[in-house]
């Protein structure tokens, strides 16, 4: 039987070969406006109630639907918002909210 421990040979020059996209390059602020305007009502408070780390429950009975419900328009969510996570949905948001704080301030 052979080892192959070639691995644990110089561990340190080992790169990741890419690495995550920041999220202004994925989500230009242009993309993230329209998207969030794009919304329906619902849409907007889903988002804003993941940002703040609400469970499917709490989002389901503040918007008066089924927790299924809330699991299918959350799906429908990410694929809108082109994420695939809670996290990167709250950080969508969050990338809107500055964007649009800054906005207003001008």
């Amino acid at each position: 039987m052979v080892l192959h421990l070639d691995f644990l040979v110089n561990m340190s020059d080992r790169r990741p070969t890419s690495l995550p996209t920041p999220p202004l390059e994925r989500w230009p602020l242009e993309h993230v406006s329209s998207c969030i305007a794009a919304l329906s009502d619902d849409g907007r408070l889903i988002l804003k109630a993941i940002t703040a780390a609400e469970t499917n429950a709490e989002i389901a009975s503040r918007i008066g639907i089924s927790e299924k419900g809330t699991e299918k328009r959350i799906t429908n969510l990410f694929a809108a918002l082109g994420g695939t996570s809670r996290l990167e949905a709250a950080v969508f948001y969050t990338i809107h909210s500055i964007h649009k704080s800054d906005s207003d301030a001008d």
